[in-house]
């Protein structure tokens, strides 16, 4: 018998037991927006204190749960990221680009791709992301795997220094990101 159909006998027992199963299958999504918010709040928190005044952090939840980092000076649309395009957090990704007119950004794009692709690992490019890649570690935040692990903060380390890495590798490209 696999553990859902143990919590399905369990629920199914008797009418209070029931209840308390449909109440908390009710409150999982509000209760998954809370596990992203505060993970993704407090990896910005570290960032910023890692990277110091000159960049910023936000997080947004409305697409997707999505941390966005930049330096103060950039344009609003330059950015590196971790996010997923799926609010449930399934395929998390880490990603550097500026999302705006692509032909205006084309050569940029192409030394920031292959500054990362050669400091952090092979990536892959969008409409408007000039790198991106999956996550090797807890790429699913839709699993109870990983709802786990980014509720506690054993596994910021592994998040910050990945966005520290990608930070840094934008930093050294020779040109400023144009808006």
């Amino acid at each position: 018998m696999t553990e859902a159909d143990l919590i399905v006998e369990h629920a199914l027992a008797n009418r209070e037991n029931l209840a308390i199963a449909i109440k908390v299958g009710l409150a999982l999504p509000f209760l998954k927006q809370k596990i992203f918010a505060d993970f993704l709040n407090r990896l910005a928190a570290e960032v910023e204190k890692t990277l110091g005044s000159e960049w910023s952090a936000s997080v947004d939840l409305e697409k997707g749960p999505c941390l966005y980092i930049r330096k103060r000076h950039w344009p609003a649309v330059a950015l590196v990221g971790l996010g997923s395009d799926y609010a449930s957090g399934k395929d998390t990704y880490f990603s550097a680009g500026r999302f705006t007119d692509v032909a205006k950004n084309a050569l940029f794009d192409q030394e920031l791709k292959a500054k990362l692709d050669e400091q952090i690992g092979k990536g892959n490019t969008s409409a408007g992301c000039a790198w991106y890649k999956y996550t090797s570690r807890y790429r699913h935040w839709d699993s109870e795997e990983g709802l786990l692990a980014i509720s506690g903060t054993e596994t910021t380390e592994y998040w910050k220094a990945h966005l520290i890495q990608i930070c840094h590798t934008l930093d050294s490209v020779d040109s400023p990101p144009p808006g």
